[in-house]
């Protein structure tokens, strides 16, 4: 299906646009900075952490700054703008029966988000996950529930929900793929890059939704506006490189001037994606003078006069992975990639692992950053996105396409 345009004039402001998954590029790069930096996260993972170089000194010592200071440069994901990317798609899927649209959205990303706000603008019929004891039993209980809805598209804003990597995990998937395959209605479907992969590879799924979608990739220019345009605060704050005084972001009475070195650099580390560029830079940037020292009487009492720093990007700091030769840390790493998180008792269930093995490497990469619980589920972090592919690709592992 090609996807209707916008009527003239209407359009989704900025980079919070849909692209076919297959005209995903990276943004240019690398520069020298990234490939030192990516270099030097390869030897400490192998060799163990080299000698410290002598302590970075800014134009004051630095120090994490107050979280009002950070919030003022870190703007929020805009599913919502991405959601209007989708309408038009939407409008039609919901009068005439065509193919099946996919989006497929990386871990920290805003793709699935959008597609489920679409589909409720179109008052689609938005279908939960089962449980993972349902996806194990063939999930017949939830395939009766989607056949309730017999006319209409309906969407499934989760894929890898309904899969597990194990011997009795994929019936559910083979089973729904049957109506997929059928093509008397639309499925609005979304799925983790990395589950999108795997399942190419395994079920050809690829086959039932022959053009999936995914967000464009943010540039270096895009970054610095999207940061620019988090709400403001009282007073006007401004981020510098640490080493030069120069800026980061883009000038208000300039949006549209080249990006900086730092963000050209970051937008290549990330591969473009918002979410992982989010997660870093908000664990780089600085401040010039001790949070703790504000609370002084006698301090500065308006912070936000005082810019905020970043470091040459050489020199930033982001996960790094623990013991990376060792194989039980690629497994639950490609585990919890593919599944887009899980529980600690189902990761019993798709490694290759003795269970009180498990909880080990889970703490290893906790400690590192890698990994966090929420709720009961374990998950990647978007910033250790980048670290996490290097891994993949080290060890010869499946990988996501963007």
């Amino acid at each position: 299906m090609s996807r209707p345009s916008a009527p003239a004039g209407e359009h989704t402001p900025g980079p919070w646009r849909f692209i076919p998954l297959a005209d995903y590029a990276r943004p240019h790069g690398p520069t020298t900075a990234t490939v030192r930096r990516e270099l030097r996260s390869i030897f400490r993972g192998f060799f163990g952490r080299p000698e410290q170089p002598e302590p970075f000194s800014g134009p004051e010592k630095l120090y994490p700054p107050p979280a009002r200071l950070t919030e003022a440069v870190s703007p929020a994901l805009r599913p919502d703008l991405a959601a209007e990317d989708l309408l038009p798609t939407c409008a039609v899927v919901m009068e005439h029966p065509s193919d099946n649209v996919l989006v497929a959205d990386p871990p920290g990303g805003a793709g699935i988000a959008a597609l489920a706000l679409a589909a409720r603008r179109c008052r689609m019929p938005i279908i939960a996950p089962p449980t993972p004891e349902a996806v194990l039993t063939g999930g017949g209980e939830w395939l009766s529930r989607l056949a309730r809805y017999r006319e209409g598209p309906v969407c499934i804003p989760r894929l890898e929900r309904l899969f597990l990597r194990h011997a009795d995990g994929l019936t559910l998937l083979r089973r729904l793929g049957e109506l997929l395959a059928a093509g008397d209605r639309t499925f609005f479907c979304g799925c983790g890059t990395f589950a999108w992969a795997y399942l190419r590879r395994v079920l050809d799924m690829g086959a039932l939704f022959p053009g999936p979608l995914t967000l464009a990739p943010f540039d270096g220019q895009a970054l610095g506006r999207w940061f620019a345009s988090a709400p403001p605060l009282t007073g006007h704050v401004t981020v510098r490189q640490a080493d030069t005084g120069a800026p980061v972001l883009p000038d208000d009475d300039a949006p549209d001037a080249p990006a900086s070195d730092f963000l050209k650099n970051l937008a290549f580390y990330v591969w473009g994606q918002p979410g992982a560029a989010l997660a870093f830079w908000r664990r780089n940037i600085l401040f010039g003078a001790d949070p703790l020292a504000l609370r002084h009487p006698h301090s500065d009492p308006d912070p936000t006069e005082r810019p905020l720093w970043v470091r040459p990007f050489a020199e930033t700091t982001a996960p790094e992975m623990p013991e990376p030769n060792r194989r039980d840390t690629v497994f639950v790493v490609s585990a919890l990639l593919v599944h887009g998180g899980l529980p600690q008792d189902r990761l019993g269930r798709v490694l290759p692992l003795m269970a009180d093995a498990i909880p080990g490497v889970l703490s290893r990469l906790r400690r590192a950053g890698v990994i966090a619980a929420t709720a009961g589920r374990w998950r990647v972090l978007p910033v250790a996105l980048p670290s996490c592919r290097r891994l993949l690709a080290e060890q010869g592992y499946l990988a996501d396409d963007v």
